[in-house]
């Protein structure tokens, strides 16, 4: 959004979920295997566990309600990208 075409506080931010239940079945994963394969990759999250829609909705409660916070990205993926 180009910052110069703005009136007045303008909030840009964008949460980036990551490890849920979702992911497996976008990725096309076999019903009977979404558990291991859910398993397996939270065994490399440092969390342990994938994401559930809390998780979500509270980092799109924050980014909602803080008046500062602009111009980010949050990823709520269990500290995926922290590793």
């Amino acid at each position: 959004m180009p910052c110069g075409r703005v009136r007045g506080p303008a909030f840009v931010n964008q949460p980036a979920p990551g490890l849920t239940r979702d992911t497996a079945i976008d990725w096309g994963v076999p019903a009977t295997q979404v558990g291991v394969f859910l398993d397996t990759l939270a065994s490399h999250v440092p969390m342990k566990r994938p994401g559930v829609p809390r998780d979500m909705a509270d980092a799109a409660y924050f980014l909602a309600t803080c008046a500062y916070a602009t111009g980010m990205v949050l990823d709520i993926d269990g500290g995926w990208t922290a590793v």
